[in-house]
């Protein structure tokens, strides 16, 4: 009996490293529900912000010509998803497709409008 208890608290320990990690997997899972929850709060205190102040934030975020274009809705090819986020809003849908010369997105907006990038940068659109 003796020769198994190596075994046994082997076996417990395995049981109480399991029980750790799903603990710990917990805990970061309800973190990130938490971020995303306060993400989309701030998306929509944001979304409420005056044309004015909105100018003034893309200014100051872009620079004069690049923040003037984003706070009226432009977007142009080779911005970034951040630029486009800025400009246009978050997407309703994202389609991503990974081929060999790299990663294409669609990116899907209310009223057949269309977002379409190539390695991270916008290649053309649809308005």
């Amino acid at each position: 009996m003796f020769l198994f208890l190596p075994f046994i608290i082997k076996a417990q320990q395995h049981d109480q490293n399991i029980d750790q990690l799903a603990k710990e997997r917990s805990t970061i899972v309800q973190m990130i529900d938490s971020l995303e929850k306060r993400l989309e709060e701030i998306d929509v205190q944001l979304s409420q912000v005056n044309s004015e102040d909105r100018l003034e934030a893309m200014i100051s975020k872009y620079g004069k010509n690049k923040g003037k274009l984003i706070a009226d809705g432009k977007v142009w090819v080779s911005i970034s998803f951040e630029m486009a986020r800025d400009s246009w809003g978050e997407p309703t849908d994202i389609q991503k497709t990974t081929v060999s010369s790299g990663t294409t997105e669609k990116w899907i907006y209310p009223d057949n409008r269309y977002l379409y990038f190539k390695n991270g940068r916008l290649d053309s659109w649809k308005d």
